[in-house]
């Protein structure tokens, strides 16, 4: 009877092992469907978030998406840029500090009240493909 006991009690700890198993399996799915699911959502929503902190920002009242208007389309300027190591330092130092002279004769006036993390996320957002 002892024999029976311990071996319904080993029996009993391998299926708790194996649905712990089973379970941390099931868990780490869940996981991973769930980040890219997120993945997904932040990369869809990445181009109308920047296009919204430009617009809160008053960057689209000199630059349009895909037309010059005052200053150059942001697809020209990351088509420009793009691919230039140094590309994200340099058009984040131009957005805060302003420049002139690259586009025309109309000077870019420093956004000096946006903040570092909107340039960041705006310039990153011109870059990209």
């Amino acid at each position: 009877m002892k024999r029976r006991g311990l071996q319904a009690q080993a029996q009993a700890q391998a299926q708790a092992q194996g649905n712990a198993q089973g379970n941390a399996q099931t868990t780490a799915r869940a996981l991973a469907v769930a980040a890219l699911a997120l993945w997904a959502a932040c990369s869809a929503s990445a181009a109308i978030a920047s296009e919204a902190l430009s617009d809160q920002h008053g960057c689209s009242n000199c630059h349009l998406v895909d037309k010059k208007l005052v200053g150059p389309a942001f697809k020209a300027v990351g088509e420009r840029y793009r691919g230039r190591p140094d590309a994200a330092v340099l058009l984040a130092a131009k957005v805060s500090q302003g420049g002139a002279g690259v586009w025309g004769a109309a000077p870019m006036p420093a956004m000096a009240h946006v903040p570092p993390e909107d340039v960041r996320a705006l310039v990153a957002w011109i870059l990209k493909p």
